[in-house]
């Protein structure tokens, strides 16, 4: 078996040109799978870390939107109430956000603004749950009445002329506050972008949905040793009893954490599906430049395979021989589009951390990805190699020495 390899190795050397066009071929289907996979599973670890940040003891109750993302039902402190009194419930709080013309020096956007409860509990709840960590001065605090705390995305520089800082006043719909805390990057523009203010000036700044009585979200902090689902289910029936509406006719909806996890994971799970089939396209068409080579390889060496069978070769090794050649043309190719497709997605985490500010994406080295694409190019390049090998076996010794 080792003479067959060594025949066929040394029949690739003295073809190098084609070989390694073939060998293009390959990698470029195998580095696209590699990358596209790694990243998948990159964005994977990044989502995972954020839910567990999130902790999974929330659950989240909003009412119903339209795709346009407007609410067509609302969640009042009467429902606020309801869902207190659930059994499994210890925290409650209600969140409201946004939209609102913000202003400062010579410039003006247009960005999310969300409330910050007064109550300490409340509060620290919906801090939890937004993920937001302060990278300078501090967070809001009971009894700020004008004060702000922005996302990063307002000190870049390279957006802004003028870049906020902390103790800068800004003017939110006509009303004026000062800024005492800066978040760190996240990654999420809406929060990079966002701006948090207390109770009493969201009522300033929206005084019409205020009295509307209407919130965004209802955040809910499930007892130790209850579970989230089950806490779900009964806030869904409390629900359902206090606003007269029988099961799937509810115009709200309550999620825990692994359920909003589950939607994201469907997501990623359609988005890879979708990704990966088109990587199979390039690789398909390697799999034909594999076996035109093979091909091409049979007519040039006919001769050649005329001699060997009249010293005594067997169709099998004639086979095994083409086969080999094939397969190391698949595994070279597996061998370089691994290799790319991995410094790819490396490349693609820097820029995630460096440029935008995000852990979303993340490197994730998989031995089993290494194998199998290795594995995978060989496999292909050797199916691909078959029948090319098998036309070269079952040559006549005469008829292709008499070949020219």
């Amino acid at each position: 078996m080792m003479e067959l390899f060594t025949i066929a190795l040394e029949n690739l050397r003295n073809r190098k040109k084609r070989a390694y066009l073939t060998i293009i071929g390959v990698f470029i289907g195998i580095m696209a799978v590699v990358a596209l996979v790694s990243l998948g599973q990159g964005l994977q670890a990044g989502v995972n870390e954020q839910f567990s940040k999130l902790g999974i003891d929330k659950v989240f109750v909003a009412p119903t939107t339209v795709p346009g993302g407007a609410s067509i039902t609302e969640i009042g402190n009467r429902d606020l109430n309801r869902i207190k009194n659930v059994a499994g419930v210890i925290e409650v709080a209600g969140y409201r956000a946004k939209t609102a013309k913000i202003d400062w020096s010579q410039t003006t956007v247009y960005q999310t603004v969300s409330e910050i409860p007064e109550g300490n509990v409340e509060r620290a709840l919906i801090v939890e749950s937004l993920t937001i960590e302060i990278e300078e001065g501090r967070l809001l605090e009971s009894g700020d009445k004008l004060r702000v705390v922005i996302g990063s995305g307002y000190t870049d520089d390279t957006v802004y002329t003028d870049p906020l800082s902390v103790g800068r006043t800004i003017i939110i719909n006509n009303a004026s506050a000062t800024i005492v805390g800066i978040l760190k990057k996240i990654g999420d523009p809406g929060l990079d972008n966002g701006v948090f203010v207390p109770t009493v000036l969201y009522k300033q700044v929206f005084p019409a949905e205020s009295a509307a009585d209407s919130y965004s979200t209802v955040i809910v902090r499930v007892a130790k040793g209850e579970q989230a689902s089950q806490v779900s289910e009964n806030i869904k029936e409390s629900l359902r009893r206090f606003r007269g509406q029988k099961p799937g006719e509810e115009d709200f909806t309550v999620q825990t954490t692994e359920d909003i996890k589950e939607s994201f994971d469907k997501i990623l799970g359609i988005i890879q599906t979708v990704l990966f089939g088109i990587a199979m396209i390039s690789l398909l068409v390697g799999a034909i430049g594999i076996m035109n080579t093979m091909y091409t390889a049979v007519l040039e060496r006919t001769k050649e395979i005329g001699i060997m069978k009249a010293i005594g070769a067997s169709n099998e090794a004639i086979l095994s021989i083409f086969l080999i050649e094939s397969a190391l043309l698949g595994f070279v190719g597996g061998a370089v589009g691994c290799i790319l497709g991995l410094g790819i997605s490396f490349i693609a985490s820097i820029i995630a951390t460096q440029v935008l500010g995000t852990t979303i994406i993340q490197f994730v080295l998989s031995w089993w990805l290494i194998v199998g694409a290795l594995a995978f190019g060989t496999i292909i390049g050797a199916i691909a190699g078959f029948f090319p090998a098998r036309a070269a076996a079952q040559q006549k010794p005469v008829d292709s020495l008499r070949y020219e």
